[in-house]
């Protein structure tokens, strides 16, 4: 099945990548005319011997896996189809199924552009080999890098900026990704949008100032959850007092952090919030972090 292909280069661990090629770019390894299927599964290993190299990628039952690749093709006409995918192996290693992402067509010639696709390991899966899927003898497809990542982490998001809060509830502008597998994080509103039913911990690391708190005054950090027609909730992980801040250049200053497993259902959206009770304006600072990550 397909033909392999030996990488010049590899990408393996580091934000939850499990197995990944960088093909040389400037010299197209993978230029195939008509209907073709590419496996990497090289036999020679990597040149570096303390990168992880396996042929077959073990993953977990029900997690979520991502597969990237860049890619070109020398034609957009309609019918012709490039695909990432996955092969999905049992204990054994004998192939279960395979999970297509396709795209119909390419926006452009002679660019490279992103394709991704996410794809759940089904039940009996034990290993998995991504895969680039080309259709339709009309045309050559070209292909220079191919990731495969757990998507276990679904979205991550700083700030751009720092993000001054006045007195009150107000929802902190996460409104940089990190990454965001599946498109569920909006940084226009600072939330995620659940996917599907199932197991989501949102997290965050908040750190704030204020100049100076008084002694009375108090800050609080929440996830916030609402819509898909349920009541909303929230849940505090963080009270900041006077008496829990650290000074710094005259200002009291703190470093919180939290997590929550929660049970949602599609079309609920998760958010961090701050609840402003110091009397003064409170600044986060860009080194603060919301991620939310599936299970």
């Amino acid at each position: 099945m397909g033909t392999s292909f030996v990488p010049d280069s590899w990408i393996v661990g580091g934000n939850g990548v499990v197995w990944g090629v960088d093909l040389d770019i400037n010299t197209v390894l993978t230029s195939k005319s008509g209907d073709a299927v590419i496996e990497f599964f090289p036999t020679t290993p990597p040149d570096d011997p303390g990168l992880l190299y396996r042929n077959y990628i073990p993953v977990e039952t029900g997690d979520p896996y991502v597969v990237s690749a860049v890619v070109q093709a020398d034609s957009i006409a309609a019918g012709n189809y490039v695909a990432v995918a996955v092969g999905w192996y049992n204990a054994s290693q004998a192939l279960i199924s395979v999970s297509y992402a396709w795209n119909a067509p390419l926006p452009s010639t002679g660019a490279w552009h992103n394709l991704e696709g996410e794809f759940d390991a089904p039940a009996s899966a034990r290993y998995a080999r991504p895969l680039f899927f080309k259709a339709n003898n009309a045309f050559t497809a070209y292909l220079d890098t191919l990731v495969m990542d757990n998507g276990r982490i679904k979205s991550s998001a700083t700030l751009s900026t720092t993000h001054v809060i006045g007195a009150g509830i107000y929802t902190i502008h996460f409104d940089l990704e990190n990454y965001d597998f599946g498109g569920n994080y909006n940084t226009g509103t600072y939330k995620f949008t659940v996917p599907s039913l199932g197991v989501y911990s949102p997290a965050s690391l908040i750190s704030a100032s204020v100049n100076p708190m008084p002694a009375n005054g108090y800050w609080l950090a929440e996830f916030y959850v609402s819509g898909g027609g349920l009541p909303a909730a929230n849940y505090t992980f963080s009270s900041s007092t006077k008496g829990t801040s650290v000074s710094i250049a005259g200002l009291d200053t703190w470093v919180v952090s939290g997590t929550f497993p929660l049970a949602l259902q599609a079309g609920q959206t998760i958010e961090t919030r701050i609840n402003n009770q110091t009397g003064k304006l409170l600044t986060v600072a860009v080194t603060s972090l919301f991620t939310v990550t599936r299970g």
